[in-house]
């Protein structure tokens, strides 16, 4: 990403009167495995009050290694992050993470359709998670993800990264 630019064109849209929002950094990109400077983004969007996103859906496995961790430094001043487990971590068909920071009901309000004919206001709808998810209702994703971290562990993904790296 060129952060220079990046700001620029920002300034420029808001000199228009248009209201930028977001901005979409990459860990890992899938064609190039390319990494954005986390920090320099970082202070990009906090300057001009903007969401931080970080797609990490390919690269994002490798934030269990301790000698990759330095392609994360700044991630943790992101808004949120999306990681796709079935890519580099192996969990058996499709199984995103997305992480939110410091905004807890940043899912429930993005996501909540409304829709009564399907989610009914009862005693057990509390617990139903399926109108406060991306999805609406694969309730079952958490389930692989906690059982690939228990057969594997963190030992296991770190080992798993550093092999990555090694071929790459």
């Amino acid at each position: 990403m060129d952060y220079y630019a990046l700001d620029q064109m920002i300034t420029e849209d808001k000199q228009k009167g248009n209201t930028p929002f977001f901005v979409n950094s990459m860990s890992g990109s899938t064609v190039m495995g390319s990494y954005d400077d986390m920090n320099k983004v970082a202070d990009i969007c906090q300057k001009h009050k903007l969401w931080h996103h970080i797609d990490a859906c390919w690269g994002g496995f490798l934030s269990w290694s301790d000698k990759s961790k330095y392609l994360f430094a700044g991630s943790e001043r992101s808004n949120s992050a999306c990681i796709n487990a079935h890519k580099g971590q192996g969990v058996p068909n499709q199984a995103t993470m997305i992480l939110i920071n410091d905004n807890p009901e940043a899912l429930r309000k993005s996501n909540t359709s409304g829709a009564t004919y399907l989610f009914l206001d009862n005693e057990y709808s509390k617990y139903d998670i399926a109108d406060k998810t991306l999805s609406c209702g694969r309730k079952g994703d958490s389930l692989k993800l906690w059982l690939s971290l228990k057969f594997h562990g963190r030992k296991g993904y770190a080992e798993m990264a550093d092999k990555a790296m090694e071929k790459a």
